[in-house]
């Protein structure tokens, strides 16, 4: 890829894909520019119609004031995101307001960052009034999550000092507080999505507001890959715990019969495939979706569907593993595309145009030609609601461009990828203040460790002033590993002031 017009062109970075060698520009670029609307074909659901059957009647039940939990579990590409987006559709179609709520799978996520969206689409668009009367007096709580709520309301000051835990509880209940109330006068779906990848405090929040929304018009999805979940994971005592409500439902999706691969086949490929073609994918694959889906995508693009009905050649036509399936279709990308996609990487499962366009040195209205084809091939999508935001359509597809960039690349991109955000950011850094510890942290192997421990230092002071102290004891640990086993006087300075920070709350 040549040289983007306005790159500055300084510090020049290469990396390979599939055994080419190319540059990537240095930062440059300008701010904004939106995702334009292209016209393509909606990923398919095969094979859940009882699941959204149970999904559907609980939304008649919370219509009525009778709140539903769901807890969404799966293996990854089993579908889950793909589910919650179409009982979110049926939601719509009965009047409901759907706010979701992504956890970040990349690290550097600030504190109860799921909450933090969904509250956010909550307040979206209330005036001063209503917003008051739906917060009571837990404004100055829910406001310490959402900044538009001090915007709206500009006369809400800082909660009143009080003990550790009676501040949690305060701010629980005031969040649980604004949800029943927003769910008066219109019905409310909350999704809760990825949460494998949220914070304690996250998974502590929503235990509160399940047992307190049993009569309220609300339905909580809440969806996660459980073989993330090990006993020592926060979200495995709350699953517990909440298979125990009696509002909660557990729905755990498995992989599609032979009878829905074969449908998944015919609605991807459009070809009606034979029984023995249909059995081996299903044999390969175990019915999950996303990799039916890709060993389909593949065999399409190398032109082998009409050898379909042939399972000694299928069986040839699938690599060893997912992700070498995965890596093949990303592979398949336009060179510019696959860098810049590689790039996008660096950011996490979701990133910004801003932000990829000052790092690749490429303006956003270009971005977008260059990315066309990696949304055509669903590796990225747009973020329903969220304007100059793209995700990748699943994290294995992320983690895969992501470990495809050499090491030493990476620590390089992270260092940048910090700075970019640093200045976009720079008028209000404290939202942000996690993510800019996980890239500075992520790039501290090359030496420089200081922004690392001064981001992650500040973001758990925020975090204990957010009293989501388990998210603090993180970001503190995180900068004392930052400063690693030197033995200078001034590193043991700051691992004591760092440890006595921690102690003394």
């Amino acid at each position: 890829m040549g040289r983007p017009q306005g790159s500055q062109g300084n510090d020049l970075l290469s990396f390979r894909d599939s055994g080419r060698t190319g540059t990537i520009g240095g930062l440059a670029g300008t701010d904004g520019g939106l995702v334009e609307s292209r016209p393509r074909a909606a990923p398919i659901l095969v094979g859940r119609n009882g699941e959204l059957g149970e999904l559907v009647a609980g939304l008649d039940d919370a219509a009525s004031g009778s709140g539903r939990l769901f807890l969404l579990a799966g293996e990854p590409g089993m579908g889950k995101s793909r589910l919650a987006s179409e009982a979110a559709e049926r939601a719509r179609d009965r009047g409901f307001k759907v706010a979701w709520g992504r956890c970040w799978e990349a690290g550097g996520a600030p504190v109860y960052w799921p909450w933090v969206q969904s509250l956010r689409a909550c307040v979206r668009g209330l005036g001063g009034e209503e917003l008051r009367s739906r917060l009571g007096a837990g404004a100055p709580f829910v406001a310490q999550l959402v900044a538009e709520v001090a915007e709206i309301l500009p006369d809400v000051g800082p909660p009143p000092p009080m003990a550790a835990e009676g501040g949690r509880f305060r701010l629980f209940d005031a969040v649980a507080t604004f949800l029943r109330n927003a769910a008066a006068g219109q019905p409310l779906m909350l999704v809760l999505d990825d949460l494998h990848a949220a914070d304690a405090s996250s998974v502590l929040l929503l235990r509160f507001v399940a047992r307190e929304l049993g009569d309220a018009r609300v339905l909580v999805l809440g969806a996660c890959r459980d073989i993330e979940v090990d006993l020592g994971h926060p979200l495995a005592a709350a699953l517990a715990e909440l298979s125990r409500e009696p509002t909660a439902r557990h729905l755990r999706l498995l992989g599609l019969t032979k009878a829905g691969v074969g449908r998944l086949i015919q609605e991807t490929a459009g070809v009606r495939a034979g029984d023995g073609v249909v059995a081996a994918v299903h044999r390969y694959t175990e019915g999950n979706p996303l990799f039916v889906e890709e060993v389909v995508r593949l065999l399409a693009a190398e032109r082998r569907l009409d050898r379909i009905d042939d399972p000694a050649g299928l069986r040839l036509a699938i690599p060893e593993g997912i992700r070498a399936v995965i890596g093949l279709r990303v592979g398949r990308l336009p060179e510019a595309c696959g860098k810049i996609v590689g790039l996008a990487s660096v950011f996490g499962r979701e990133f910004s145009l801003p932000a990829l366009d000052r790092l690749s040195g490429v303006p956003a209205g270009e971005l977008l030609d260059i990315l066309h084809d990696s949304i055509a091939a669903r590796v990225v999508a747009e973020v329903p609601g969220a304007p100059g935001r793209l995700r990748f359509t699943h994290a294995l597809i992320r983690e895969v461009v992501y470990e495809r960039i050499p090491a030493g690349q990476r620590v390089r991109l992270h260092q940048r990828a910090g700075e970019v955000l640093e200045a976009l950011y720079r008028q209000d850094l404290d939202p942000h203040l996690a993510e800019l510890a996980h890239h500075f942290f992520e790039a501290a192997p090359g030496g420089e460790a200081g922004k690392a421990v001064s981001y992650a230092r500040r973001a758990g002071q925020r975090a204990i002033a957010l009293v989501a102290y388990e998210e603090a004891a993180r970001l503190f640990r995180m900068a004392l590993a930052a400063l690693g086993p030197g033995q200078s006087p001034e590193e043991d300075r700051a691992r004591c002031r760092l440890r006595s920070h921690w102690v003394m709350r």
